[in-house]
Formats: C-alpha cells, structure tokens, sequence
C-alpha cells in the first residue's frame, strides 16, 4: 500500500495530514514522490519517512 503525504505549491517540506501547517493548496503525494521530488519531513507533524 502506497504511502499519501503532503506538500504544498511553495513548500519544501512534506506533511501528514493535518498538519497546522499545510494550507489550504495541500497536495496528495506518494511518500516515494516527496523524497524524489527533494522535499524533507515537516519537524512539526512528523509525516512518515
């Protein structure tokens, strides 16, 4: 099963939802993706890794 996480269109980090910090331009990413896609963890919401 595919890992979902989160990133937003400016960000650089990725999220779990729900995070306080994700706004209202959340965008579903495969974990494998964020990683591929240069984004880190969030330090905040501690998103799957």
């Amino acid at each position: 099963m595919e890992v979902v996480v989160y990133v937003t269109k400016t960000g650089e980090k990725y999220h779990s939802d729900g995070c306080q910090y994700l706004s209202r331009s959340q965008i579903p990413i495969s974990l494998a993706g964020a990683k591929a896609g240069g984004y880190t963890p969030c330090s905040k919401c501690h998103p799957p890794r």
